[in-house]
């Protein structure tokens, strides 16, 4: 938005948000979340579907106690992206 001053004739541009800043936060947020739900599938799930039953079972255990932390990370990366959605999305 550029705003005429009285008498000058000058120009100043001025911008409310940075809306490139905000943008490019979003798109790293939903990256994040992705790789945060893949790379828990992947540790808690992949020892088991490669037939290490041992190392399948401490990772299942491992993967039962990181099940609620998981979900907090969930929330907190929904709502972070939830906030910086540009407006008009």
């Amino acid at each position: 938005m550029a705003i005429d001053t009285s008498g000058t004739g000058a120009r100043i541009a001025r911008c409310a948000t940075p809306t490139g800043t905000i943008a490019g936060v979003n798109v790293v947020l939903r990256i994040l979340l992705l790789l945060w739900v893949c790379g828990y599938l992947f540790v808690s799930c992949a020892p088991i579907l490669g037939g290490h039953l041992v190392l399948g079972a401490i990772t299942f255990v491992g993967g039962i106690v990181l099940f609620v932390p998981w979900v907090f990370g969930i929330v907190v990366l929904a709502a972070l992206i939830a906030a910086t959605n540009p407006p008009g999305r």
